[in-house]
């Protein structure tokens, strides 16, 4: 019973109360932070547009040009289930393909040198593959400000380090339909609710929305046509590894990768109407892991990579292997 209990209490079951397609709102906030035109013009130019959200932000001497696009659940609602049906995949790939072409768009809208638009670009491109893309983070630094750290020497060589991007994309597994293994996957949850609502006394960081409680009064069971879909949504990180130059700008030497995974679950009502939605969602926190680049974390081999690359190919960037990432390396706790 307590490994029962332990399991269920490492997950967050959060059932989430879905919008429809997201409305397009100029998130950049200008007041006491100085953008120059160009930024705050590019910005509101993608604002415009429908399904694009762009929020102009300052961080450690960086502009960050937040890009962000429907997730899959929003995706799911706005696009209600009917006979003769698109499939929700279709609908998926479709927007993930819209969403590239306007960050890759956007990205070359932005004040980059050729070298650094080049890397980004490249990583979009890796990285969205058979995936959809969700988000976009793109560092651009500040003329009036130091935006690298130091990272190490090598042969009396000084290296600094700094952040590039991040791009979040989300892998789908399979999709459940199984009626008893649906719902197995309903047991639990509503255990999982019970237990927390047992020991509401304690202070804890964990939310159930309503959906789950009267999921549990009613004892809702799996009926013909429900189905959960299994995904992954991935932030890669990218991190650059670089001189500064005679001229006082960052030359970047090495870049690599690291993964952050975060694995859920939608569960699709084939009757909307029972609690006036269409799905649910359900995270597995003790799930959540984080994969590295070949050599990430090994500053010695990195230094003396960087060292080797800066010293007999000069201008050009190494990209460390970055890790292979897939939805089918998880477990699935709930099925």
């Amino acid at each position: 019973m307590m490994k029962k209990t332990k399991k269920l209490m490492s997950l967050i079951y959060t059932c989430a109360i879905l919008t429809s397609v997201i409305t397009p709102v100029f998130a950049a906030n200008t007041q006491g932070v100085e953008y120059n035109n160009a930024e705050i013009a590019l910005a509101g130019q993608y604002n415009a547009m429908e399904n694009v959200s762009v929020e102009l932000q300052k961080e450690s001497g960086f502009t960050v040009h937040k890009i962000s696009f429907p997730i899959i659940s929003e995706l799911v609602e706005s696009n209600p289930r009917t006979e003769g049906e698109i499939s929700t995949d279709n609908i998926i790939a479709a927007q993930s393909r819209k969403n590239t072409q306007v960050l890759k768009e956007y990205i070359n809208g932005l004040n980059l040198s050729d070298q650094e638009k080049e890397l980004q670009l490249r990583i979009i491109e890796e990285s969205v593959a058979d995936g959809y893309l969700e988000g976009y983070k793109a560092y651009i630094p500040s003329a009036s400000s130091s935006t690298h750290t130091f990272y190490g020497t090598y042969s009396g060589k000084t290296f600094y380090q700094r952040p590039a991007s991040e791009i979040s994309i989300n892998y789908k597994r399979e999709t459940e339909r199984n009626l008893a293994n649906l719902n197995s996957w309903l047991s639990t949850a509503k255990d999982l609710v019970l237990s927390i609502e047992k020991l509401s006394s304690i202070s804890m960081a964990v939310t159930v929305l309503d959906i789950g409680s009267r999921m549990v009064r009613d004892n809702y069971s799996a009926k013909s046509g429900d189905y959960s879909e299994y995904y992954v949504r991935t932030v890669r990180r990218t991190r650059e590894i670089g001189i500064i130059d005679a001229w006082g700008d960052f030359k970047t030497v090495v870049a690599g990768d690291k993964v952050d995974l975060y694995p859920y679950s939608i569960y699709h009502f084939a009757d909307p109407k029972i609690y006036n939605r269409s799905a649910a969602v359900t995270e597995y926190m003790n799930d959540w892991r984080t994969l590295y680049a070949q050599q990430y974390n090994d500053t010695s081999a990195i230094l003396k990579l960087a060292y080797d690359q800066h010293i007999q190919r000069p201008g050009i960037v190494y990209i460390l292997q970055g890790p292979a990432v897939s939805s089918s390396i998880f477990k699935w706790e709930l099925k």
